[in-house]
């Protein structure tokens, strides 16, 4: 009776492990971002909305595309203004991989975006641009994230840097939601 119990609970985790193992997890994602984004060049805050499409063309390691928006606007009219707008493409390298929960995911990237800033001040009760300057241009991202798993959906935290010069960084944090398929 020992032997037979002991079969089948080996003969049992035996097939399970097996299950595992041909479990093929879906392999596209498309996922939605809202966040806020640190303007280093302004010292201030603004919003984040983000949206992506990656693909997994291995267990630990995909790629994705990306398009995003940020902005920075005072409650009154006068001072800093900021936009910025980018769309990329990330490598990314995952910790336990597609079959897991949960993950932790790294990604590099390049991202080609613009950025606008102007200050506004009231000058004899007109509103006057003292300062302002647009760029675009490529730039390196670099970013780590923690994914959730709930069957299909998954819930995302999202932490990019992206490096415009040596002294001038967005960094952006953003929770997300995302559909696998």
């Amino acid at each position: 009776m020992r032997f037979l119990f002991t079969l089948l609970l080996s003969s049992a985790s035996l097939l399970s492990f097996a299950q595992g193992l041909n479990y093929s997890p879906a392999r596209q994602l498309v996922r939605l971002d809202l966040g806020m984004t640190i303007f280093s060049d302004i010292d201030k805050v603004g919003g984040y909305a983000g949206a992506a499409y990656e693909y997994s063309f291995m267990n630990h390691f995909g790629a994705d595309v990306h398009l995003n928006t940020s902005l920075h606007h005072p409650t009154d009219y006068i001072g800093n203004h900021a936009s910025r707008w980018g769309v990329g493409l990330n490598l990314i390298g995952r910790l336990y991989g597609l079959k897991s929960p949960y993950d932790v995911k790294f990604t590099a990237g390049a991202r080609y975006g613009s950025h606008f800033y102007t200050e506004l001040e009231e000058q004899n009760g007109v509103i006057v641009a003292v300062d302002g300057e647009r760029r675009s241009g490529f730039y390196p991202v670099l970013g780590a994230g923690y994914e959730q798993r709930l069957g299909d959906w998954l819930l995302t935290l999202e932490f990019n840097v992206a490096f415009e010069s040596n002294v001038q960084t967005f960094t952006s944090l953003a929770i997300g939601t995302g559909y696998r398929f």
